[in-house]
């Protein structure tokens, strides 16, 4: 009877897996959307950051109004952006919910993707559910920055690539194309990632299954909303180029000072790979207008999705090393690779490895998959040498987020909570700030005033003799330091 509940559990789940995981993704997000406007958090965006420009050239858009010179961002996603603008009838709220609505469908690709790479039905339902429980992508979903749709566009894209060439079917090269375009309407770097695939012809194997007119059809994809994009900005702007000053713009911000000159630019742009690469394989979450670490402070749901972006980047170079002649595994370390190298001239923030994120889901599924097979069939040498080597890059690339977030950061995060009442929790932040820090000392006396007023004074006294003791102790071995030797 239980053998019987057990199969029909697994095949009610296989038959309905792709319900299932969309449903439950989109769960997550409206969850954590829920919390964070209970909170305050994730408002209209404020003056200065991308998010509030996109939302602007959207709202003006619906208005008639095409954006003007100068504009600087994705074309695509800001037309996303009006269109939910649109539906929503200018609402953030309904906005935010649309688009987690959408971004919902990545771990369904990822478990198609998965299935299509022939990686078998266990690999593909763990892969998608690890990308449900890596909380940044989830936030990044809500907020009006292109990040998590490129994602899915990237992932269908490479599913699609693959459906193409395992059916050797012209129009589905065509269709990849066109996902491919996407993406690199949404950001440049995917050009040379678009690319990226002609690299497994070097495979005899793969070389004599593809035609000169899959080939044809795959760049006729690219072209058919690329060239008209040039055209428009060519006879709107004159430029030829996707999104007219945004080269020069971006190389100026991260390599201002070798601006203009071609062999300081290149200095610049090596010298900056190796910490970048670093940037990328770690843990640290490296915030831009949105931090991951100071939402999960005050959204306490966002706690459960704990997996670390350097659990992905181990597992997937882990599946690489040792799944080398598997053919699949290595397009989509391929794709992820060229994604990569093409954002190391730049710094990496934690939205621009989003990107990456679902292929990485796959080969960590994979490597997974691979190591508990392995102690299965008791092949302990083998299940032992990919697990002491993701053990190794994830112990290597591991960082402590708490000392490398900014302190104004942290700082924010406290006074969301005292603003919220949650006194206890915003007191375990405090206590671990620096105390000779003058924005420590100003957050102390707002909770005090704000513990006195809501009539915990009991609380407010003891904490103000226990912060007073400590601040004389530091004054005094402060003082103590600073005195003069005879």
């Amino acid at each position: 009877m239980t053998y019987y509940m057990s199969v029909h559990t697994q095949k009610f789940l296989n038959k309905n897996f792709t319900l299932i995981i969309y449903f439950f993704s989109l769960a997550c997000s409206l969850l954590t959307l829920y919390y964070a406007r209970k909170y305050s958090l994730l408002p209209r965006p404020v003056q200065g950051t991308d998010q509030l420009g996109m939302l602007e050239a959207a709202a003006n858009m619906s208005r008639g109004k095409l954006p003007d010179e100068g504009y600087m961002y994705s074309y695509i996603y800001t037309l996303f952006l009006y269109v939910l603008h649109l539906l929503a009838q200018s609402s953030l709220i309904i906005m935010r919910v649309m688009q987690a609505a959408i971004c919902a469908l990545i771990p369904v690709f990822i478990y198609k993707v998965c299935l299509r790479l022939r990686f078998g039905t266990s690999c593909a339902q763990l892969s998608s559910l690890l990308y449900c429980f890596y909380g940044p992508s989830l936030l990044i979903s809500l907020s009006f920055l292109r990040a998590a749709p490129l994602a899915l566009c990237f992932i269908i894209a490479v599913g699609s690539l693959a459906k193409a060439f395992t059916e050797k079917n012209q129009m589905q090269y065509f269709k990849a194309g066109l996902w491919m375009s996407m993406c690199i309407i949404g950001r440049e770097n995917f050009i040379p990632v678009a690319g990226a695939p002609a690299l497994m012809l070097l495979y005899p194997s793969i070389r004599v299954h593809v035609k000169k007119s899959y080939f044809i059809s795959y760049v006729a994809g690219i072209s058919a909303l690329v060239i008209p994009v040039i055209i428009y900005n060519a006879i709107m702007f004159g430029s030829i180029s996707l999104v007219p000053g945004h080269w020069h713009n971006v190389m100026g911000a991260y390599h201002a000072e070798s601006t203009g000159d071609v062999a300081g630019t290149a200095a610049s742009i090596f010298s900056n790979i190796p910490i970048q690469t670093v940037n990328y394989l770690c843990s640290y979450e490296i915030p831009n207008s949105l931090s991951f670490y100071a939402h999960r402070e005050v959204i306490e749901f966002l706690r459960i999705f704990a997996i670390p972006f350097n659990f992905f980047t181990s597992m997937g170079i882990t599946a690489f090393c040792l799944r080398l002649r598997n053919k699949p595994v290595v397009y989509l370390s391929l794709m992820t690779g060229v994604y990569v190298a093409s954002m190391l001239p730049f710094h990496m923030f934690y939205r621009f490895r989003i990107p990456t994120v679902p292929l990485l889901c796959c080969l960590s599924g994979t490597a997974v998959i691979m190591i508990i097979q392995n102690f299965v069939r008791k092949k302990y040498s083998w299940g032992l040498l990919p697990l002491i080597l993701f053990s190794l890059i994830f112990i290597l690339t591991m960082r402590d987020s708490y000392i490398l977030r900014p302190a104004s950061e942290k700082r924010g995060a406290v006074l969301v909570l005292i603003q919220n009442k949650r006194f206890h929790t915003a007191e375990l932040l405090i206590e671990k700030m620096p105390v000779e820090d003058i924005g420590t000392m100003h957050l102390k006396t707002y909770l005090l005033r704000e513990l006195h007023k809501n009539g915990e004074k009991t609380r407010a006294a003891a904490l103000y003799q226990k912060w007073l003791r400590v601040q004389k102790s530091f004054s005094k071995r402060d003082h103590t330091s600073k005195k003069p030797s005879r």
